[in-house]
């Protein structure tokens, strides 16, 4: 009979551990650029039916359980995956998530934590130094879309004092960016604000936020006594890294306040998630530019900074380390507010009288627990984002971040000399490429001399965009077929025509730390050789009978 005791004492499972750890990595990885772990001892299908408990434990049965579970999960170093922003894991910083497991570290309060929290105050003041920012408080949460909900939490509680007690007033409202991510939603409906009171406001042609509608926008609902729950900004959109003139809207805000004489100050948050990468570049001698980036990717760099470094007129912002080159596991992010005085809107002994005696707080010197959404929280996270942080330091995020840049410039740079692609995010000045493809029939149609989506800029029948995303469509299922080359990620709704007609692109994200500039011709070369095949594939009969759902027609 199994004793179930032994499986809690470290050095009895020291050795099963590393052997264990060796050899999946050995069956499921036979090259640092295969795109996705593979099981190479069963090709069958997996389902959770033939995983069940048994009367007694079996030890052999984790080998099998994670050769299978773990297939088909992406490679983030490979040079050929570019999924989408996730992030390769630094391996100290895989160490101290995982020692933090292993003892099951509690970060509820430093009665659970031991000296752990420190991780946590560590990251915050490291933030602070690079956003430059005056005061910072913060805490680690469940990904970018919680510290999302924070800011909500925050912004309500600031609008509307009562919403503890009392419940959401029904003329609340939340304002985001038309480009904003799903999860801003995903807020408003979790906190009973419901989406229809999200308020969109309009984009300009670069992909950044319109000041002018932001401030027609809120005298309009200020005037029919709205509430403003919270203001979303972009800090480096998922699709083409954009950041708002965070300076300029803070200081819109604080106008209206004074002209309106409200009562409270709408909470401005920067979905910074992404963008917060180039704070690396605080301190950084752009003029002496001692690590030599090259002159097309500096003034890239250099923007991005200055956009980002104003992170300091907002009221909060979030970032990922899990993302990009944060180098941490899933899941490592922290929300921030500018004020510490702020915190107190989050508290829930102030204005509830929550009692919390379950976790002996009273008891505890550090109880980040009053002011976390989340009461089990693993210190993890901060461990491995702090290992991260002081072992890459700031010249190695910096390179990591320039060199995706480069590669990102030179593969736009090489795509636009073809006149089937057009590169969607022209503007963009980060290390994403949104791209679309063209049928041949449609190169005449097209403006050749600008990287601009012609179906924006033209009154292109709906008919056609529809067939061109069908086509797109078509072509990326082909591209996927070829996965254990080169692998890419689709959007369905990259953009949108004033009609109302969605814009389909394919999405090259770079993340690998081991790419270099060069690899940016090999992307390209395998781009224009698949489609070359596909065009030959499907001739212009098949191309016309192709349906709109991309699938390619059978021969």
């Amino acid at each position: 009979m199994t004793d179930y005791r032994k499986k809690f004492i470290p050095g009895e499972n020291k050795t099963l551990f590393s052997e264990l750890h060796n050899e999946l990595n050995a069956l499921m990885m036979s090259s640092p650029e295969q795109n996705r772990l593979e099981n190479k001892l069963h090709n069958g299908t997996v389902t959770a039916d033939v995983f069940n408990i048994r009367d007694e434990g079996d030890d052999a049965i984790v080998k099998e359980l994670l050769l299978q579970l773990c297939s088909g999960a992406p490679n983030w170093n490979s040079k050929n995956f570019h999924y989408n922003v996730g992030a390769p894991v630094n391996c100290l910083s895989f160490f101290a998530y995982s020692f933090a497991l292993s003892h099951n570290i509690f970060t509820i309060n430093d009665g659970l934590s031991g000296n752990a929290l420190i991780a946590e105050k560590a990251v915050v003041k490291n933030l602070k130094q690079l956003a430059n920012v005056d005061e910072l408080i913060g805490w680690f949460t469940f990904g970018g879309t919680g510290t999302n909900l924070y800011a909500a939490k925050v912004g309500l509680k600031k609008s509307s004092p009562e919403t503890t007690r009392q419940g959401v007033d029904s003329n609340t409202v939340f304002l985001t960016t038309k480009n904003s991510h799903f999860s801003h939603f995903v807020a408003a409906d979790w906190l009973g604000i419901g989406t229809d009171n999200v308020v969109h406001i309009k984009s300009n042609e670069d992909g950044t936020t319109s000041l002018e509608d932001f401030c027609h926008l809120m005298e309009q609902l200020i005037t029919q006594g709205k509430k403003i729950g919270c203001i979303y900004l972009n800090g480096g959109t998922s699709y083409n890294h954009v950041i708002d003139e965070i300076k300029d809207f803070s200081f819109a805000r604080d106008s209206l306040v004074r002209k309106h004489n409200l009562t409270y100050s709408p909470h401005i948050h920067v979905d910074s998630v992404i963008g917060w990468f180039w704070l690396f570049f605080s301190g950084y001698d752009f003029s002496a530019n001692e690590l030599n980036i090259n002159a097309r990717v500096l003034p890239k760099i250099r923007f991005q900074y200055e956009k980002i470094i104003q992170l300091k007129y907002a009221d909060s912002w979030g970032v990922d380390f899990h993302k990009g080159i944060g180098g941490c596991p899933v899941d490592s992010s922290v929300f921030l507010l500018n004020r510490e005085s702020d915190k107190n809107y989050l508290s829930k002994k102030r204005d509830c009288s929550i009692k919390m005696h379950q976790i002996a707080e009273e008891f505890s010197v550090d109880s980040p627990v009053d002011f976390t959404l989340e009461n089990s929280r693993s210190a993890g996270p901060m461990l491995s984002a702090l290992t991260s942080l002081l072992s890459t330091g700031k010249n190695g995020f910096r390179k990591y971040l320039i060199t995706l840049v480069s590669v990102a410039d030179r593969l736009r740079e090489l795509l636009s000399g073809y006149e089937d692609f057009c590169l969607c995010d022209s503007y963009g000045q980060g290390f994403v490429i949104m791209l679309r493809c063209y049928p041949p029939e449609f190169r005449t149609k097209r403006n050749m001399s600008s990287c601009e989506v012609f179906e924006i800029k033209g009154k292109t029948h709906v008919d056609d965009i529809e067939r061109i995303n069908a086509y797109n469509n078509g072509l990326f299922r082909f591209f996927i077929s070829k996965r254990k080359n080169i692998e890419f990620s689709y959007s369905t709704s990259f953009l949108s025509t004033e009609n109302g007609a969605s814009i389909h692109a394919m999405k090259i994200y770079l993340m690998s730390p081991f790419l270099e500039e060069k690899d940016a011709k090999r992307i390209v070369d395998f781009i224009i050789t698949e489609k070359r095949h596909y065009d030959e594939m499907i001739d212009g009969k098949k191309r016309t009978s192709m349906n709109f759902s991309g699938k390619i027609p059978t021969t």
